[in-house]
């Protein structure tokens, strides 16, 4: 049998939402430069967002997946009600707005 990478991952049927409608993945960025003595470098990175509004019922990707260059092809789709990246204050203001989260939650726990 051909050994292949494989990617294994769990569907959310509620996930949480951004704006209370788009999936997102945030992407953060850590480099372990040594590991004796440890040595490690750590890059804020970004919130990213579906295209479209999640729908629990539909298969369409752009409502599933927050990959931008499979997902965001259309110039349209980016405007100021729904920018397809955030910045990690972005996500922790819109968090705290909705009192899920308390002011410096991002520089504490990530």
């Amino acid at each position: 049998c051909e050994q292949r990478p494989r990617l294994l991952q769990r569907f959310i049927s509620k996930p949480f939402l951004i704006l209370r409608k788009y999936i997102f993945s945030l992407r953060i960025f850590l480099m372990v430069a040594s590991t004796d003595p440890l040595l490690a470098f750590y890059h804020d990175g970004y919130v990213r967002t579906s295209r479209l509004p999640y729908n629990v019922t539909s298969q369409r990707k752009e409502e599933r997946i927050s990959n931008y260059e499979k997902n965001w092809n259309d110039a349209e789709s980016n405007s100021a009600d729904h920018p397809h990246y955030w910045m990690l204050d972005q996500l922790e203001d819109h968090l705290v707005e909705r009192g899920l989260v308390k002011r410096g939650w991002v520089s504490a726990e990530l």
